[in-house]
Formats: C-alpha cells, structure tokens, sequence
C-alpha cells in the first residue's frame, strides 16, 4: 500500500513538472517550480523502487493506480 502510493505520488508530481517545465518556456520565466517538482518526483520514484524487492516494473503503474482507487472506493 506504502510503494503504491508512493508510486503514484511520484508521477503525479512528475505530470505536473513536466506542465510547469512547458508553462515556463513558453512565458520564458525560471523554471523554479518545475525543478522543485521534478525533485520531489525523482525521491518518491525512488523511494518507491527502493521499497520493492524487484524494482518497479512497467506492469506495476496501472495495478498501483486501481490499487489506490480501490482502498479509496471501499
């Protein structure tokens, strides 16, 4: 449940630092946010790996996703 959301938390912050990265280079501002974003995503992508014995796999990002959706739902 930890890795999961750690997984997922991880790639939301990702998601949202790659739209910072586009929203600073197109108004030509610092990418400040998009950096402290890409930094929070990095850790969590890496502690996620680091809490799996096996690594994260490609299969692993769609079963966390439903995984969480479900503890929510129930």
């Amino acid at each position: 449940m930890v890795e999961d959301l750690t997984l997922v938390a991880g790639l939301v912050f990702g998601v949202f630092a790659i739209t910072s990265l586009l929203a600073a280079w197109i108004e030509f501002f610092l990418p400040t946010r998009a950096v402290i974003l890409g930094g929070i995503s990095g850790f969590l992508l890496w502690r996620a790996n680091q809490m799996r014995p096996d690594g994260i796999q490609f299969e692993d990002v769609p079963l966390a996703f439903m995984r969480l959706i479900h503890i929510v739902i129930q």
